[in-house]
C-alpha cells in the first residue's frame, strides 16, 4: 500500500508541475517568408535620367502662372527589380495644386517601363514667389 501511495503522489507531483508550467509558457505562432531579389526602379524625365534626390524644376517649362496646366512630355518609370511592382507617384503639393500621371498604379513587370506626361495644375490662389514640396515614386511587389 505504502508503494502506491508513493507512486500515485508521485504521478500528482508531477501532473501539478506539467500543470505549473503550462501556465507559465506562452507560444506565438510567427509564419515566415523570404523574397529573393531586388526591388529598384530608374525614373526618366524626357528621356533624361533622374538621380535620387533629383529636383525637377518645373520652372524650365516657363515662368508658372496660376490657374494653368504645366506639361513634361514624358514621365518614365523602368522596373529594374526582379519582382512586378506596382508604380505609384506621390506628392505633398500647396493646397489646391495638381499633379497627375495617367499611369499612376499600374503594375510594371521586370525590365519593362510605363511613359505618360506629367502635368501640374497651379492653383488659382498661388501668390507666392517660391513652392517647393516632395515627390516620391514608389514600387510595392504586386
Amino acid at each position: 500500500m505504502k508503494g502506491k501511495a508513493i507512486i500515485i503522489t508521485a504521478l500528482l507531483a508531477g501532473l501539478l508541475v506539467g500543470v505549473a508550467l503550462g501556465a507559465v509558457i506562452v507560444q506565438y505562432f510567427y509564419p515566415m517568408v523570404a523574397q529573393i531579389g531586388t526591388n529598384q526602379l530608374v525614373a526618366y524625365l524626357d528621356g533624361n535620367q533622374l538621380a535620387n534626390g533629383t529636383t525637377i524644376d518645373w520652372g524650365t517649362l516657363g515662368l508658372l502662372e496660376p490657374d494653368e496646366t504645366y506639361t513634361f512630355p514624358s514621365f518614365k518609370v523602368t522596373n529594374e527589380g526582379s519582382f512586378n511592382c506596382r508604380i505609384t507617384l506621390t506628392a505633398n503639393l500647396p493646397n489646391g495644386w495638381i499633379l497627375t500621371w495617367e499611369v499612376n498604379g499600374t503594375v510594371v513587370a521586370p525590365t519593362e517601363s510605363i511613359d505618360a506626361p506629367l502635368s501640374l495644375y497651379v492653383a488659382a490662389d498661388a501668390s507666392e514667389p517660391l513652392y517647393e514640396w516632395d515627390s516620391h515614386v514608389s514600387g510595392e511587389i504586386a
